[in-house]
């Protein structure tokens, strides 16, 4: 966690919002106080002990982070036990448009993205700006990481989620109350303060549908976070599709299950794809090479693929072997998998099979 701090503070991350070991919740910002990472942590530790503090299945710290453009969510998740090939730290980052966040009055918000959606042209030129300043942040991420953990090899991918409620919501009021489930994005955490930046992306799938918008390589979600539709490169006009018209019920995951199994393909082939081209360029790089993948997911529609970031020059980068000392930030993974047995932290030399969980 020191070095994972480290990495935090230059990147000029220091609002945490929530940290959680398994189900319980160790500390949550109910204030909106900025630049409290480093007290929290000291709160947490106090209030447990470091020795109870290390006890656990998993380790969530959800973070807050501004920048000029773009307000982003960091879920940061450290598994004791994990299946075998996951690694034992995952990142997950959800990206919103400061110029759409509530100040005061939410019909102003109705009216920039009335803006927005003017047409399919204005749609597909706001979500390539978004998308743009996403990049730069992972790439941000991505150096620092190099620098302060010895990372060399990084594969920044971006992905895409569009909200679809239950009902159509017009206010903060009548956003649903959010669960705390930490295999959905953060933005469905319901952390303290970020009803103002979350609250366009309910209105997003009704405005697709009314302004006739052709929505591509997207994963559509619901109220909750979870998986409905996979929308591939040819995508579909949101004009007739029945997941954009709100007035029709809610499809479930049940009565979907193809779509429910393309999400969980789309999320395996990413891990996957990503493991196989690490081993096959495996190359020696010196003491402390390490392997991080990193997802950035805009709660945006927008033109693209789930594939790696094609914004992300990989030309000069040598893949490390993949060892015990290494980082993921991925999506997350809704296929099922046995958990390895391993459970510790202190190594895994006995194991053999294990991917590792030492010396992170």
């Amino acid at each position: 966690l020191q070095q994972l701090f480290i990495v935090l503070r230059s990147l000029g991350v220091n609002d945490i919002v929530r940290i959680s070991k398994d189900r319980e919740v160790l500390f949550d910002d109910v204030t909106g106080k900025s630049d409290d990472l480093k007290p929290a942590l000291e709160q947490t530790i106090k209030k447990l002990g470091r020795q109870q503090l290390q006890v656990f299945d998993s380790l969530t710290l959800i973070l807050l982070h501004n920048t000029r453009e773009q307000t982003f969510l960091l879920q940061l998740k450290v598994n004791r036990t994990h299946a075998v090939g996951e690694h034992p730290l995952q990142l997950v980052i959800n990206a919103f448009p400061r110029a759409l966040a509530v100040d005061g009055d939410e019909s102003v918000v109705a009216r920039k993205l009335s803006a927005v959606f003017q047409n399919q042209s204005r749609y597909d030129g706001f979500v390539s700006r978004q998308r743009k300043a996403l990049v730069g942040f992972l790439q941000k991420i991505q150096k620092t990481f190099r620098d302060r953990m010895q990372v060399d090899a990084v594969n920044v991918t971006t992905s895409v989620r569009i909200v679809r409620p239950s009902s159509r919501v017009s206010t903060i009021a009548e956003m649903p109350l959010a669960t705390r489930n930490s295999e959905v994005d953060p933005a469905f955490s319901g952390c303290f303060g970020t009803e103002s930046v979350f609250f366009y992306a309910w209105l997003w799938a009704d405005l697709c549908q009314r302004q006739a918008i052709h929505c591509s390589n997207c994963l559509v979600v619901d109220a909750n976070g979870l998986p409905l539709e996979t929308f591939d490169g040819e995508g579909v006009e949101a004009k007739s599709h029945r997941l954009f018209k709100l007035s029709a019920s809610t499809p479930s995951l049940a009565a979907n299950s193809g779509s429910s199994k393309a999400a969980a393909a789309f999320a395996v082939a990413s891990t996957t794809a990503a493991g196989s081209t690490a081993k096959s360029s495996a190359k020696q790089t010196g003491g402390g090479e390490s392997w991080l993948q990193s997802m950035g997911r805009l709660l945006l529609p927008e033109p693209g693929s789930p594939h790696p970031d094609p914004d992300i020059d990989f030309n000069n980068i040598e893949y490390g072997k993949i060892n015990p000392n290494r980082l993921e930030i991925k999506p997350i993974n809704w296929a099922y998998e046995k958990p390895s047995t391993c459970g510790s932290f202190g190594g895994c030399s006995s194991c053999g099979s294990c991917s590792g969980c030492s010396s992170w």
